[in-house]
């Protein structure tokens, strides 16, 4: 059973790098849109309308892409001041049972994220700017983020099932 949740964890790790890494692309081209747009503004008296909408969308895959990343390293906000406190044989459980929980709830959200991603692509709902895009991406963005959150929270939760030992990381 180690084996399997090994291979599990490094399927899942991959797939949490290479969403962070898309994150960190879509911070880049925020940063190279707003530079652009502040040139085109104050150089040639044309900003450009679509930076701003953009960037927006941008930022939430941003931060959805990255957030299963941000948990497998350890830089989630993590309260462990009853825990930390409590002996090996209390805190094990304890952490069984908020994993558990947060599995369930971020499973929910990502079902939700999905389904709110396929009806607004099935609906072909646009943004009320004048690009008109359309809204299915940034909610397919959260739809991923939230999946590979869920898988995490999983990869954790069976770790800690299993009596394997826990590692953060950094890539």
């Amino acid at each position: 059973m180690s084996k399997l949740i090994h291979t599990f964890d490094r399927a899942v790790k991959a797939v949490s790098v290479t969403a962070a890494a898309l994150g960190c692309i879509a911070i880049l081209l925020i940063a190279i849109g707003v530079t652009t747009n502040s040139v085109f503004r104050y150089a040639f008296n044309m900003p450009l309308l679509f930076v701003d909408e953009y960037a927006q969308y941008l930022l939430v895959a941003a931060f959805y892409l990255g957030v299963g990343y941000t948990f497998r390293a350890g830089r989630h906000v993590y309260v462990s001041l009853i825990i930390d406190r409590l002996g090996v044989a209390l805190a094990r459980p304890l952490k069984i049972v908020i994993f558990l929980a947060s599995v369930i709830t971020i499973g929910l959200m990502a079902y939700y994220s999905w389904t709110a991603f396929w009806s607004t692509a099935k609906a072909g709902i646009v943004s009320i700017t004048p690009m008109e895009t359309p809204l299915a991406y940034p909610f397919f963005a959260v739809a991923i983020g939230m999946s590979i959150f869920t898988l995490e929270v999983l990869v954790a939760l069976l770790k800690e099932l299993f009596g394997l030992e826990h590692k953060t990381f950094t890539a």
